[in-house]
């Protein structure tokens, strides 16, 4: 019991801490979401470049913002891994740091078809998974 309860106080000090990150993410990852309901992967693109080009910085260290729209996902209903690197994207562009967006494919006897999108930034994974989890899905696209 008292090792959940320290986990607790952990993840309780991170969110009073990051408070504002978090917030931020979940608006910009509803918009994401919402965005993609209604329109397509390109009308988002094009409303994060439109909103993060020439605006002044947002700066946020790159593990707090995957962190952020990490834990945001839980409350913005649908929020899976497309949603969530657009996101991070979109915070990390506003912060003038550039990232890889890497969708892959992988097919197996479980399943007949999946994909996944994750962020890379400096050549490791940051959201949506692990890398030794990753190397199963095969390169489609790096956007």
């Amino acid at each position: 019991m008292s090792d959940r309860l320290e986990r607790l106080r952990r993840y309780l000090r991170l969110i009073r801490r990051h408070h504002r990150p978090l917030v931020y993410a979940f608006v910009v990852l509803a918009r994401v979401r919402i965005g993609l309901s209604l329109g397509s992967y390109r009308s988002v693109q094009q409303w994060i470049e439109r909103n993060t080009t020439g605006r002044e910085t947002y700066d946020i260290p790159v593990h707090v913002a995957a962190w952020s729209v990490s834990n945001a996902a839980r409350f913005v209903p649908g929020a899976l891994c497309l949603a969530q690197a657009l996101a991070v994207r979109y915070l990390l562009l506003r912060a003038n740091r550039e990232c890889v967006i890497r969708i892959g494919v992988k097919s197996g006897e479980d399943k007949p078809f999946g994909a996944h999108a994750w962020v890379l930034y400096g050549g490791e994974c940051i959201i949506g998974g692990r890398e030794e989890n990753l190397q199963t899905f095969n390169r489609l696209v790096d956007l």
